[in-house]
């Protein structure tokens, strides 16, 4: 953006190149997307490019087995843990409630608990990511307030679980030929579950077919009986494309782990890197899926499955 001071005695006004207001609450590269006049086309695949460097990085965390559904990002609440969050993850999060109402499911006892510590100053490193993306909704004291308000009408609400929606359009500011980006944020406590919500068909059905009102996706005409299996809930028999690139990004971070053998001779070679491809990965049955080795490529089948018939990430976690 350039600033062009005019004098009535000058011919030739000069000009001085503005340094751009770089807002650190946006990921780095939208001022270049906005200036292009790309953002819109482009949210989308920055949301899969910051997931993918979440898996390639870090392992997944909250995104595991398989991040988000490709053809209905919505479609699953994301577990929340209070593990690492990542800048990666904060802008993953930042380009998917742009696109989509989205939910995340917490544990109520640990987000009041942690919520309360950073309230009084005292955030953990690995958690600064996460309640700056809850400030872009409201101030954290707010935050406590509308959920100590929610709890209020249950009982023994520390063993429940709470999901959350949340939404934040981002759009164009002009003033003349400036251009900035603005949001319209909102957020709201859905509902409380006595257990995680995937563990009622019944309840997690319900919550997704909220979730596509929202994204005004699938009408009722349409939507799966009861007793059929949505097309979103069926894990693949043949990878495609989308499970290859996590699945690359997978063994690109477990090979990025240095071999502690080659830095410490008192390490016991039974933990090394070189017997780590020999032990079992029994976190939960979605990390057997990831972790396999990607080298072994299964040959064509006749068991191919179309594009809305991918993995979700969060339903058996």
């Amino acid at each position: 953006m350039m600033y062009r001071p005019y004098s009535s005695s000058s011919t030739s006004p000069a000009s001085y190149l503005i340094t751009p207001n770089l807002n650190p609450e946006f990921p780095p590269e939208v001022y270049r997307l906005t200036q292009s006049e790309t953002f819109h086309q482009k949210a989308k695949d920055m949301m899969f490019d910051y997931q993918i460097q979440v898996f390639k990085n870090f392992g997944g965390l909250i995104l595991k087995p398989w991040g988000i559904h490709p053809d209905y990002p919505f479609i699953h609440p994301i577990n929340f843990q209070f593990l690492e969050q990542p800048e990666e993850l904060k802008w993953f999060l930042w380009y998917l409630t742009h696109l989509y109402h989205i939910a995340i499911q917490f544990s109520v006892c640990d987000l009041i608990y942690f919520l309360t510590k950073a309230i009084r100053g005292n955030i953990e490193p690995e958690h600064q990511n996460f309640f700056t993306f809850l400030s872009w909704f409201h101030p954290l004291p707010q935050w406590l307030e509308i959920i100590h308000q929610s709890c209020k009408r249950e009982k023994e609400t520390c063993e429940m679980f709470m999901v959350i929606i949340f939404y934040k359009p981002q759009y164009f500011v002009h003033c003349g030929r400036a251009k900035q980006l603005g949001s319209f944020p909102s957020s709201w406590i859905h509902k409380l579950y006595h257990q995680e919500v995937h563990k009622d068909p019944i309840q997690y059905r319900e919550l997704q077919k909220f979730l596509c009102q929202l994204n005004r996706t699938i009408p009722m005409e349409i939507w799966p009986p009861p007793n059929a299996e949505a097309p979103w809930d069926t894990w693949p028999r043949v990878y495609q494309p989308y499970h290859e690139g996590i699945l690359k990004a997978l063994k690109d971070y477990r090979e990025s782990i240095p071999d502690p053998t080659e830095w410490s001779q008192d390490y016991p070679w039974q933990c090394s890197q070189v017997n780590l491809s020999r032990l079992n990965f029994n976190d939960d049955i979605e990390d057997k899926h990831m972790l396999e080795d990607v080298t072994e490529k299964e040959e064509d089948s006749d068991d191919s499955m179309d594009s809305s018939q991918y993995p979700h990430s969060n339903r058996n976690s």
